[in-house]
């Protein structure tokens, strides 16, 4: 919830502008599908420990981009504290301090992200760090030149990983009691 990722196909980055009604497809621990019906443009979302990939269809009659907010929070305005956002060619960077929400005092936030685009599709790849930009750059090597499918397979098999280890407990201590 600190950094706004939204792909659009109108001008204004007013959050108010990129809201959607949302179909949700599909919801799972390792990915996330759905469509924004305003603009007609299908998301899909793969989690990675410190970033994610995005990949956004656009409709082909028109030009879609993203849109980064590094300076707001969920609900809020006024959530980044001091915050800088910086691009150069296909990157996007930056990060800062911040305040509210689920944090009780300032806090840090960097991230950095890069776009890849095909055609009507736009691939979005970031990572973030609560150390340092430096960091969120390093980080970045767990989504660099990777799709969706390929970092949802990765987490899938964590996440399975993760389900086989409680399973395996609860086998080992007799099951839930009530």
């Amino acid at each position: 919830g600190i950094i706004l990722v939204s792909p659009t196909c109108g001008e204004s980055d007013e959050e108010v502008d990129l809201a959607s009604p949302i179909t949700l497809l599909e919801t799972r621990p390792y990915i996330f599908r759905a469509r924004l019906e305003k603009e007609g443009i299908d998301v899909k979302l793969a989690p990675t420990r410190f970033g994610a990939v995005y990949e956004f269809a656009f409709p082909e009659d028109r030009k879609g981009r993203v849109v980064v907010n590094a300076r707001r929070k969920i609900a809020r305005k006024d959530g980044g504290v001091d915050v800088a956002v910086h691009r150069e060619g296909n990157a996007v960077f930056g990060g800062g301090t911040y305040n509210y929400n689920w944090c009780p005092g300032p806090y840090n936030c960097f991230f950095y992200a890069e776009e890849e685009r095909m055609g009507d599709r736009i691939v979005f790849r970031i990572a973030t760090s609560f150390k340092s930009l430096e960091k969120a750059k390093a980080n970045f090597a767990e989504v660099r030149g990777k799709s969706v499918a390929d970092v949802a397979a990765a987490a899938k098999a964590m996440w399975e990983d993760a389900l086989g280890r409680v399973r395996g407990h609860a086998r080992t201590r007799g099951g839930c009691r009530s």
